[in-house]
């Protein structure tokens, strides 16, 4: 992380679009390395179909400011496809609150811990939703693969 001179300081702060454009810049950088790492590394990408009008609006705002929605909806798609990499995006309706281990529907949140009433589980609420979606993702794929075969039977070409 890099510290920022009294002078570079100064500067933004006399400057607030160009503090929001530095800003917007780095987060950018980190995403594409991200994506880099995603690209190199997996197989197979899901991510959560995200719906914006649900979305607390401050969040939405610092999304858009920072170039997150843009990544999720477009950079890193267009990368994960030109580099080979299948992406899907599954329904994320639940998954903080559903328990990855047991799948308890009704899983307690508190900040960024979450616990299972009924298994007793306790790790880190975004933890809990990646392993959701990632199961969720895993479903729609065995499902997408069952019809597939079965439209191949139709026709012949097993």
């Amino acid at each position: 992380t890099l510290t920022p001179t009294a002078e570079v300081e100064q500067l933004l702060t006399a400057h607030p679009e160009l503090a929001a454009r530095v800003q917007y810049e780095l987060q950018r950088a980190t995403l594409l390395r991200f994506t880099f790492f995603l690209v190199h590394h997996s197989t197979v990408v899901y991510a959560d179909d995200l719906t914006y009008p649900d979305m607390d609006r401050n969040f939405v705002r610092w999304a858009r400011r920072s170039g997150l929605i843009d990544w999720h909806e477009s950079w890193l798609h267009n990368r994960l496809a030109a580099a080979g990499v299948p992406f899907e995006k599954v329904d994320s309706r639940g998954t903080s609150c559903r328990c990855s281990s047991c799948e308890w529907p009704h899983g307690h949140r508190q900040s960024a811990d979450f616990t299972c009433p009924k298994c007793g589980v306790q790790m880190n609420v975004h933890e809990n939703a990646a392993r959701n979606i990632l199961a969720r993702g895993q479903v729609k794929a065995r499902e997408w693969q069952q019809a597939h075969n079965q439209t191949r039977m139709k026709r012949g070409r097993v």
